[in-house]
Formats: structure tokens, sequence, C-alpha cells
């Protein structure tokens, strides 16, 4: 089992297969508006879920 911080559990809640990654961008920057701009640490947690298989994904 993997205990994920808040950020991240805010990330894998929205990934559904029909979200895009600018949909979850969107809906975290506009939930979340005084932490700024999102996308950058959202890019990093999808790479690294990707990189230790905890999401699979096509490109």
């Amino acid at each position: 089992m993997v205990k994920l911080n808040g950020s991240a559990g805010e990330i894998m809640q929205l990934i559904d297969g029909n979200n895009k990654v600018v949909d979850i961008i969107n809906t975290l920057n506009d939930k979340f508006p005084d932490a700024g701009d999102l996308t950058e640490d959202i890019y990093e947690f999808l790479s690294a879920a990707g990189e230790k298989k905890w999401l699979y994904y096509e490109q």
C-alpha cells in the first residue's frame, strides 16, 4: 500500500480515465487558487507516479 500526501491524493482522485491532464490542472488550480500555478507540480507528480508504475498511460 502507498500512503499519499494530501496533494498527491487530490491528483489521484481526478484520474479516472476520462480526465485529461489539462482538466486535472484546471480543476486543481481552480480548487486551490491561493497555491499559485500548480501545473509544474502536477506534471512532476504524474511523472514520478508513472516511473513507479502507479499509473499507466498511453501517449
